[in-house]
């Protein structure tokens, strides 16, 4: 998987924000409903009282410090390279790394 790297938590989580907010105007477009969410559909219907997605995804720090950000070509709107294009140059400059083993402690560690 590749992230989107950041200096700081804020910095994150406004490219988070960025990118959530790019896709929810893709949403709305496609006939889901939003407010400060994204509705999902039920019998082909978007409505309120369907499940909600609230943000891209969680930021998470990595041994090193650094902040990360799931990288929005795994974002459904990706499938258009022109919407991911006009997302990234949104998000420029940053830099872009494949998830690497050390990122993180071993899985074993964190139920310690």
């Amino acid at each position: 998987m590749d992230y989107l790297i950041y200096n700081t938590e804020q910095e994150a989580d406004t490219a988070q924000s960025i990118i959530f907010e790019f896709g929810k105007n893709i949403a709305a477009r496609l006939g889901y409903y939003t407010n400060e969410a994204i509705h999902g559909k039920k019998q082909g219907i978007s409505n309120a009282s369907t499940g909600v997605t609230i943000r891209w995804c969680d930021v998470k720090q990595r041994l090193d410090g650094k902040w990360l950000v799931l990288h929005p070509k795994y974002h459904s709107a990706a499938k258009d390279a022109a919407l991911l294009g006009e997302l990234m140059l949104e998000l420029d400059p940053v830099t872009i790394e494949t998830k690497q083993p050390d990122w993180f402690p071993p899985e074993e560690d964190i139920y310690r």
